[in-house]
């Protein structure tokens, strides 16, 4: 009984073994979409669901997850009291280690998460959210220059979602053609005056499953070196000319390079896509 199921078990790991190459030869032929045979990573690698791991070229998988800090535009400083995901996949070369960022399956590259601005607006509750500007493949990640300190571990180009009575679904601080673009590193920063440099940390480095799986828990990432424009489209259409004027003076608008910071606690999560793909078998 127990030779048996020793037996069925090995007969059924080298068959998960021979979908996965399977799926990964078709994918890297054309012959099938991603999508449409991505199964469930399992156990460590799970929060990597949506890695676009089958895309020809991608070999890591990466998940940062901001649990705190804050950021302070114009008048305004909101704490991030709701987490916030960036996710998606790496393609790495290995002979320059440049990496070329990969947005998530889904869609969600960016988790969408508003926060609550303190003090409101106009006397009413005013939330914000910062959304990443497609395409997804133009935010960049950087484990190399998290891990060195030097340059940006994330460059997003985003825009701020204004969420309030009155306001309408379109009032944006940032556009798609005229971006707010933060430059989160763990280094120093060098802003123009009145802020002054700035520095972020790596978090404690550790690695798991015959280092197919890295986690970098306890980051600090810093930028007061962008500039964020005027509000616009706020009301809609026919009362944005009144509205927005009065959404730049309560919240400081625009704000110069040298007067805005943001600071991230984070961890980031990353993977081998050849790990993420054997978990799904287990």
């Amino acid at each position: 009984m127990n030779g048996d199921g020793r037996a069925l078990g090995g007969a059924a790991n080298a068959m998960a073994g021979a979908v996965v190459l399977l799926v990964s030869v078709l994918v890297a032929s054309g012959v099938v979409a991603p999508a449409a045979w991505a199964g469930t990573p399992t156990g460590e690698f799970a929060r990597f669901a949506q890695c676009p791991r089958f895309r020809v070229g991608v070999n890591l998988c990466v998940y940062a997850e901001t649990f705190g800090g804050e950021v302070s535009i114009g008048r305004r400083t909101v704490q991030i009291e709701r987490p916030l995901v960036i996710q998606g996949g790496i393609v790495k070369n290995e002979r320059t280690n440049a990496e070329t960022f990969v947005g998530a399956l889904n869609g969600a590259t960016l988790s969408r998460v508003p926060q609550k601005v303190p003090g409101g607006l106009l006397g009413q509750p005013l939330y914000v959210s910062l959304e990443l500007i497609p395409p997804a493949d133009e935010l960049i990640v950087s484990l190399a220059d998290l891990e060195n300190r030097q340059g940006a571990a994330f460059v997003l180009p985003a825009r701020m979602h204004l969420e309030g009575s009155r306001l309408g679904g379109e009032c944006y601080v940032g556009s798609i053609t005229g971006p707010i673009v933060l430059h989160l590193t763990s280094g120093t920063t060098h802003p123009g005056p009145p802020n002054t440099p700035i520095s972020g940390k790596v978090g404690r480095i550790g690695a798991k499953d015959d280092f197919e799986l890295l986690e970098i828990v306890g980051n600090s990432l810093v930028d007061n070196t962008f500039s964020a424009p005027v509000a616009t489209g706020c009301g809609g259409a026919t009362l944005a000319p009144l509205v927005d004027p009065l959404v730049d003076r309560e919240l400081g608008l625009p704000s110069a390079d040298g007067h805005n910071t943001i600071i991230e606690s984070n961890t980031v999560w990353a993977a081998t896509t050849v790990g993420v793909i054997a978990s799904e078998g287990k």
